[in-house]
């Protein structure tokens, strides 16, 4: 049973790893986990300048740039800061937590929270600010699993807090001109991202209890549901039927 990492450190599931383990397959999950295969995936670009504007607007250690990139992650963090300051947004930033869920150690970072408020932001950045894209970059890196984790965590992490804590996004563009956006999700989204979670928490724990951890496996490949779509488009076309 792998319950400890390097030293005494406990192994904790984490909303980054949760998605792999969903996305991928136990396996990966594992082998990018910093104490279990201490393989993670190397950032892109992209990444690396996203993560620089997260510590130069919530502190922390900025990782190298291109001169280039330095000044375009400078001009994004200050917007980013402005628009905090216009909403008086203030709270603690890199707030840490660890918290047990369902029998599972859990952990995660959260960028910023306010504990009299009981809110919290989390930041992503994007070269497409429109309500389409983040939609889809919610779902696509499934940023409603980490909100939905990041609540549970931080109500079991406060034993004292009475209030249920609320989750907002701050978009900001990664292009002229730097636009930020504030993004609330639906109850709706937020029980997927629920969903999403305890699916990955269970799954976890399995792995964790066994110490076995699955791949893909197997499967039987079929037509596609895009590929049935084209091909009736294409009958519809050749029979003449608007």
């Amino acid at each position: 049973m792998a319950t400890n990492g390097a030293g005494n450190e406990t192994v904790r599931l984490s909303p980054s790893i949760a998605k792999i383990l969903l996305d991928k397959s136990p396996k990966h999950a594992w082998l990018a986990h910093r104490l279990l295969g201490g393989q993670g995936k190397k950032p892109s670009a992209a990444q690396v300048k996203g993560s620089a504007v997260d510590a130069m607007v919530f502190g922390g250690t900025v990782p190298k740039l291109t001169a280039a990139a330095q000044e375009e992650a400078e001009a994004i963090a200050g917007s980013i800061k402005d628009a905090l300051q216009s909403r008086g947004i203030v709270g603690t930033p890199q707030y840490r937590i660890e918290w047990n869920s369902d029998g599972t150690d859990c952990s995660g970072v959260v960028d910023l929270f306010n504990y009299n408020e009981g809110r919290f932001w989390e930041l992503k950045t994007s070269h497409d600010l429109s309500d389409y894209n983040i939609v889809k970059q919610i779902e696509q890196y499934r940023y409603d699993l980490q909100i939905a984790a990041y609540i549970e965590g931080l109500n079991a992490h406060e034993p004292n807090f009475d209030l249920d804590a609320e989750g907002t996004f701050i978009f900001a563009e990664t292009s002229p001109p730097y636009d930020v956006r504030f993004v609330s999700v639906t109850p709706r989204m937020l029980e997927r991202g629920k969903a999403d979670w305890r699916e990955a928490v269970s799954r976890w724990s399995q792995c964790m209890k066994s110490n076995h951890w699955p791949g893909r496996g197997d499967f039987t490949a079929d037509v596609s549901a895009w590929r049935q779509k084209q091909a009736a488009e294409e009958w519809l076309k050749d029979s003449g039927i608007e």
